[in-house]
């Protein structure tokens, strides 16, 4: 018989593939989400300084500096010839992890009017 690994709901397994928010976020601590480096995502304060999160037309994931406040992402990724971003699906998401090298960077992701809203920056 053909099975598929068994998998249920609230199967371990399944946290390992999430690559969206961190457990318990999005919190209160702020407004703009930032890429941990676990690569998943938290809320943080705006006004903090960190490097941000810049993919290119061709899907080249890279980490723009020097750090900054969050709205300076879409400036600080444009003078690479990239564009602020936030990842989309698991992939892209390993690819911006891999270009961080552990280091904690904005995306362009921000709480507009109580609802999280990606490509605002």
């Amino acid at each position: 018989m053909i099975g598929f690994d068994q998998l249920q709901p609230f199967d371990p397994r399944l946290d390992a593939v999430v690559w969206s928010w961190a457990v318990n976020e999005p919190s209160a601590a702020g407004s703009c989400a930032f890429a941990g480096a676990d690569g998943r995502f938290r809320a943080g304060d705006c006004g903090a300084p960190r490097p941000f999160a810049c993919v290119s037309v061709t899907g080249v994931w890279s980490v723009a500096g020097p750090a900054g406040s969050w709205l300076d992402g879409a400036a600080r990724c444009s003078a690479t010839g990239a564009s602020f971003a936030v990842p989309k699906s698991g992939y892209q998401n390993e690819l911006l992890k891999t270009a961080a090298g552990g280091a904690e960077v904005w995306l362009d992701y921000r709480a507009v009017g109580g609802a999280w809203t990606p490509d605002v920056g």
